[in-house]
């Protein structure tokens, strides 16, 4: 999620450089099972660096860190998202965990949580389909990645004040 600060627009257009590339995300609604072996893997390896460095070339000489405001934004916001998440599932409601998966899905590719945007993909289609059969395994790994995420969008936060 990239908030709109005046006088800039902050869409998918004007950085290209944080879109998702088209094969990495094809390979992950092809199997988002994949992308499980993540977890565990060094933070760096958590989050493409790339969709960071398309936050940071909007950086403005004098301002504060662009990916600190960002990603501390997601961190504020994002564990909502994953209750409403949650709660879908145990209330069995397919059009709310669709709504609230496809939210944490943008946000997380966004700032280049591969692994949390393609579980989210998964859960939304699920929700698509109204077919939850087994959306309590995918919201456990969800739970991990999401978990593994935070984590590095964390130590990411801290490189940013400890570099200003």
């Amino acid at each position: 999620w990239l908030p709109n600060w005046p006088g800039r627009d902050v869409s998918q257009r004007t950085i290209p450089s944080a879109s998702i590339k088209k094969e990495t995300m094809g390979d992950l609604q092809q199997d988002p099972r994949r992308v499980s072996e993540s977890v565990g893997q060094p933070a760096g390896s958590i989050i493409d660096q790339t969709a960071l460095a398309g936050i940071r070339a909007l950086q403005r000489s004098g301002q504060p860190d662009i990916v600190v405001r960002v990603v501390t934004s997601y961190l504020d916001t994002s564990p909502d998202i994953v209750d409403r998440i949650r709660s879908a599932a145990r209330s069995q409601s397919a059009t709310e965990l669709r709504a609230a998966a496809h939210r944490l899905k943008s946000s997380s590719a966004q700032l280049g949580a591969m692994a949390v945007s393609a579980d989210c993909r998964e859960l939304e289609q699920m929700g698509e389909r109204q077919d939850l059969t087994h959306v309590d395994e995918v919201i456990a790994r969800l739970d991990q990645h999401y978990a593994a995420a935070c984590d590095a969008l964390r130590g990411e936060v801290t490189k940013g004040r400890t570099a200003a």
